[in-house]
């Protein structure tokens, strides 16, 4: 497996040479996602066409994990799904992120390959056999108001975003900020801290905040994911504020 990492001093971008590095005639799935979690990042139209293009030439399949489609804060950036691009792209999103419905535990795949599809389907009904019913019905009613979800999703979004900003600023001594593009999630570095596993160990258990480590992700030790999708946001800065003021300054 090898792995296509962004980089962090230019906006956490995903350059289209670093991944055409990384293909080989061998190659058989590309997989990525975009908007880019952990960081937010997103590419132009004409970078994410390039990447297919790159795909292509090998004949790999390419699952494109699509799950924070539909949050970017500029609506014109959207990009296509990969599947309408490429007939041999798997678009895999979800009512989880875009939607704010998690718990009806709901997501789809989309293709052009019928075969791919026969196959997945097969393999889904042998290890879960069927959806919960009334999940179903609740997601026929969330696509059916669509643009009211999304846009409240958006709306409270640029809300909470402004927020970080000014949290950011205030504490730049502590941690640096990159401004995500898209999506509902950000990965600052710390600076405070040597090894973000035990700063996030320590943030839940003295301060009752949930932050994701940068390990996890397998990008060292240095950066933290932060959600802000929630309406309790400013709460849970205000937490997050005075532990910061109390433990490292």
């Amino acid at each position: 497996m090898s792995l296509w990492e962004p980089d962090e001093a230019d906006g956490w971008s995903f350059r289209v040479e670093g991944l055409s590095r990384l293909l080989r005639p061998t190659t058989r799935l590309v997989v990525a996602n975009f908007p880019h979690n952990p960081t937010g990042s997103l590419p132009t139209r004409d970078a994410f066409v390039s990447m297919i293009s790159c795909i292509r030439e090998i004949g790999a399949y390419f699952l494109s994990d699509e799950m924070y489609r539909g949050l970017e804060f500029d609506a014109d950036r959207t990009l296509p799904a990969a599947c309408d691009e490429y007939d041999r792209a798997l678009s895999l999103s979800g009512l989880s992120k875009a939607y704010g419905l998690a718990g009806l535990r709901l997501g789809w795949l989309a293709s052009q390959d019928a075969a791919a599809l026969k196959r997945i389907a097969e393999m889904k009904d042998y290890t879960t056999i069927c959806s919960s019913a009334p999940s179903e019905v609740l997601g026929i009613i969330a696509l059916r108001n669509r643009e009211a979800i999304v846009e409240a999703q958006r709306e409270r979004l640029a809300s909470n975003l402004g927020r970080l900003d000014t949290f950011f600023r205030d504490f730049s001594d502590c941690l640096q900020w990159q401004r995500p593009s898209a999506g509902s999630i950000g990965f600052p570095r710390v600076l405070c801290a040597e090894n973000t596993d035990a700063f996030c160990e320590e943030a839940v258990d003295e301060a009752g905040v949930l932050l994701a480590p940068s390990s996890i992700f397998a990008y060292g030790v240095h950066h933290i994911r932060i959600g802000y999708g929630r309406a309790n946001l400013p709460e849970v800065l205000g937490q997050f504020e005075h532990w910061l003021r109390t433990r490292y300054r």
